[in-house]
């Protein structure tokens, strides 16, 4: 039990092409702060608030972020939302997100089927969300996957193809 740091490095999304997303359809422009920046404001929020979980409340944590917080750990535990892209299929990146201090990252997979993901514009490649979710388990991060059923371009042998999806990778998802 402790305060828990709420901080917001960017706002919008930096990817911006999902075809459901709210932030595209409302033309939300991507802001983020200079990665300098946050990593300044954690150190400072850190040594004054004396939080024991930071929670960083972007869409999704951009991998120059990730990458800098694992030079400069804020020296509590952190958590938010990424992508599941390609950073993610690197071990040593994981390893060392979680040295930083990450103890999960919550991830928009949304579907198992990979024409589900090209037709929602999600920019993810099952093959590399697998390797992601396999990296992030090994790593000691625990994985928070979001899933979505229904949407127009799923029917039932899509929607079956993301429960294999998740029975193949029961392992590796905690929430």
């Amino acid at each position: 039990p402790g305060p828990i740091l709420p901080y917001s490095p960017s706002s919008g999304c930096d990817w911006n092409r999902c075809s459901f997303c709210p932030e595209r359809a409302e033309r939300n422009p991507y802001v983020a702060i200079p990665v300098e920046q946050v990593i300044l404001d954690l150190l400072h929020l850190v040594d004054r608030q004396k939080p024991v979980l930071i929670h960083l409340l972007d869409n999704a944590i951009s991998p120059s972020l990730m990458k800098a917080i694992s030079e400069h750990p804020p020296g509590v535990p952190w958590y938010g939302f990424a992508r599941m892209t390609r950073h993610l299929t690197d071990p040593d990146f994981c390893l060392a997100l979680k040295r930083s201090g990450c103890v999960m990252l919550k991830l928009g997979l949304e579907s198992g089927d990979q024409t589900v993901l090209d037709d929602l514009q999600k920019g993810i490649h099952l093959d590399e969300a697998s390797s992601a979710l396999k990296n992030l388990k090994e790593a000691g991060i625990a994985t928070y996957v979001y899933l979505l059923f229904g949407t127009p371009p799923e029917g039932l042998i899509e929607a079956r193809k993301t429960l294999e999806f998740v029975v193949r990778h029961h392992e590796c998802i905690g929430f």
